[in-house]
C-alpha cells in the first residue's frame, strides 16, 4: 500500500475509458487553455459520452454504421475500450499515465507545478513592471491569467502535500510556500490598477511569498520529500524527484527575488505607480512601449494530460472505424463505377456501330436513293404546287413562292417565244423540265435545301422518304 493510500488522500484516480474525469482534474491555464476542468471543457472539445454517439458516428451520405455504434459502446466500457483500441491498433497515448500510481502523479505535479509557478511568478513580475512603466492597464488581464495558472497548481498540490506533512511531520515550509503562493494568486486576481489599496495588498502578498521562499529552499535541499515516501511504491521516483525539486526550488527563489526587488522600495514603487496613473488620467500619452513580456505556456496536471491522451485515443478509434467504413464505401462505389463504365463502353461500341451503319445508309440515301425517288415522285408535283401557290399570292416577282419556283430545273436553250406564259403568274410552265437526270435531281435537291424560307413540302417529303428507307436498311432514323 502506498503512502498516499495510507493517508486516505483523495487524489483523482487515473481516468477510465473515455468518460469525463472529475472536476478536480486541473485543465491548462494561460492563453487558449481552460481552468474549467474536463467536464466543462468537454462541451467545447467533444465529450466521450453516450449522448454524443450520433454526433461522432455520422458518415456523410450514409446512415450510422453498426460498427460506429459498437465503438461508442466500447468507449464507455473500460474493458471493451481497451480491446477495441488493440483490435484497431490505436496507439495507447494514455498508457504512460494510466500506469502511474497516485503518488507518482503527485510527485510529477509537484515538480512541473513548481517549475510552472516559477515562470508565472516571473511573468507577473515583468508584466506588472511593464504595466507600471508604460501605463498598459490592459496587461492586467494577462496577469490575471497567470494568477489563474498558479491557482491551478496550488489546487492540485496543496491538499496532498498537507496530508503528508500531517503524518510525517516534515514539509511545513513547502505547505507555507504554497499557501502564500495561493494567497498571492488571489491578490493578483483582485488587483485593479485604478485601486491603489488593491495594489498595496498585492505588494504585501508578494513580499510574504518571497519571505516564505527561503525556508522552502532549505527544506527542498534537505531532500525531505524523498524521505516522506521512503518504503512506498513511489520511493525510487521520490528520491529522484527530491533532487529535481531542490533545483527547481532554487530557481523559484531567484524568480521571486526579481519580484521582491520590484516592490522592495514601496515608496518608490508607488511613486512610479501614481505618476503613470496621473498621465493616463489626464489624457497623456505614456512612453512608447516595448513589446510586452511573453506569457509562459499553460501548466497541465498529470490527470489532465491523461484526460487529453484518452480523448486522443477515442478520437483516433472513431476515426479508424470511420476511415474503414469510408474505404469500404469507396471500394463499393468504385465497383459500381467500373460496372457503369464497362456498360457504357459496351454501349459506346454499339452506338459507334449503329452510327456508322446509319451514316453509310444516309450517304447512299442522299447520293442516289432520294434523288431517284425525288425525280420520279416529287419534281413535277412540286412544280404544280408552287405555281398554285404563286397564283394565290398574286406573284409580283419576288414572293416566297417565286424563290421556290427558281429551285426547279429549267430546260437549256428554250426560247421564250415557244412558251405559253401563264397570265396570272407570269411564268412559262413549258420551261420546267419534265424528266430529271440523277445529277439534275441532286442539284435541284441542293437548291431546295439552301433556299430561305424553307419549302415545307420538300422537308416533309425528305423526312418521309428517309424514314421509309432507314427502316428498310434497319438503321436508326435519328442519330443514336
Amino acid at each position: 500500500m502506498g503512502l498516499l493510500e495510507k493517508l486516505h488522500l483523495s487524489l483523482p484516480a487515473a481516468p477510465t475509458a473515455g468518460a469525463p474525469l472529475a472536476s478536480a482534474v486541473a485543465g491548462p491555464a494561460g492563453p487558449g487553455g481552460s481552468d474549467e476542468g474536463p467536464e466543462k471543457a468537454d462541451s467545447k472539445r467533444g465529450k466521450s459520452g453516450p449522448g454524443d454517439a450520433d454526433a461522432n458516428s455520422k458518415v456523410p451520405g450514409s446512415d450510422v454504421d453498426p460498427r460506429l455504434k459498437a465503438v461508442e459502446d466500447a468507449i464507455n466500457d473500460p474493458t471493451k475500450r481497451l480491446k477495441a483500441l488493440a483490435d484497431w491498433k490505436i496507439p495507447r497515448y494514455a498508457k504512460q499515465y494510466d500506469t502511474k500510481s497516485p503518488e507518482v502523479k503527485f510527485l510529477d505535479d509537484f515538480q512541473s507545478g513548481l517549475e510552472a509557478a516559477k515562470k508565472y511568478a516571473d511573468y507577473i513580475a515583468k508584466a506588472t513592471e511593464y504595466m507600471q512603466k508604460f501605463g498598459d492597464v490592459k496587461r492586467i488581464a494577462d496577469i490575471g491569467t497567470a494568477a489563474k495558472g498558479i491557482k491551478d497548481i496550488t489546487g492540485k498540490v496543496m491538499g496532498p502535500l498537507g496530508k503528508i506533512v500531517d503524518v510525517v511531520e516534515t514539509g511545513k515550509e513547502a505547505v507555507d510556500l504554497f499557501q502564500k503562493l495561493d494567497a498571492f494568486a488571489d491578490l493578483t486576481l483582485a488587483m485593479k490598477m485604478t485601486d491603489i489599496d488593491s495594489v498595496q495588498r498585492w505588494v504585501t502578498g508578494a513580499k510574504s511569498l518571497y519571505n516564505a521562499a527561503e525556508p522552502f529552499v532549505s527544506w527542498a535541499k534537505s531532500k525531505a520529500i524523498g524521505t516522506a515516501f521512503a518504503g512506498s511504491d513511489a520511493a525510487a521516483v521520490a528520491a529522484q524527484a527530491s533532487v529535481v525539486i531542490a533545483y527547481l526550488a532554487a530557481e523559484f527563489y531567484v524568480a521571486l527575488q526579481i519580484l521582491e526587488a520590484g516592490v522592495a522600495n514601496e515608496k518608490a514603487y508607488f511613486e512610479r505607480y501614481k505618476k503613470i496613473m496621473r498621465v493616463i488620467e489626464n489624457g497623456g500619452v505614456p512612453p512608447r512601449p516595448d513589446p510586452p513580456p511573453p506569457m509562459p505556456p499553460a501548466w497541465e496536471s498529470e490527470d489532465y494530460k491523461a484526460y487529453k491522451a484518452h480523448q486522443q485515443e477515442d478520437r483516433d478509434l472513431r476515426e479508424a472505424v470511420q476511415n474503414t467504413i469510408r474505404a469500404e464505401k469507396r471500394a463499393e462505389q468504385a465497383k459500381k463505377d467500373a460496372a457503369i463504365a464497362a456498360e457504357r463502353e459496351k454501349h459506346k461500341k454499339e452506338i459507334e456501330a449503329a452510327t456508322q451503319a446509319r451514316n453509310a445508309a444516309l450517304t447512299k440515301f442522299d447520293g442516289t436513293e432520294f434523288p431517284k425517288r425525288y425525280a420520279k415522285a416529287y419534281h413535277l408535283a412540286f412544280r404544280d404546287k408552287i405555281v398554285a401557290e404563286m397564283k394565290k399570292s398574286k406573284f409580283s416577282g419576288n414572293s416566297t413562292a417565286g424563290r421556290w419556283y427558281d429551285c426547279l430545273t429549267q430546260k437549256q436553250g428554250y426560247g421564250i417565244q415557244e412558251d405559253e406564259m401563264d397570265d396570272q403568274t407570269g411564268v412559262f410552265l413549258g420551261r420546267i423540265k419534265r424528266g430529271l437526270s440523277l445529277d439534275e435531281a441532286q442539284m435541284e435537291i441542293s437548291k431546295f435545301r439552301r433556299v430561305e424560307p424553307k419549302y415545307p413540302a420538300f422537308d416533309a417529303a425528305y423526312a418521309a422518304e428517309w424514314k421509309t428507307y432507314a427502316a428498310s436498311q434497319n438503321v436508326s432514323e435519328t442519330p443514336p
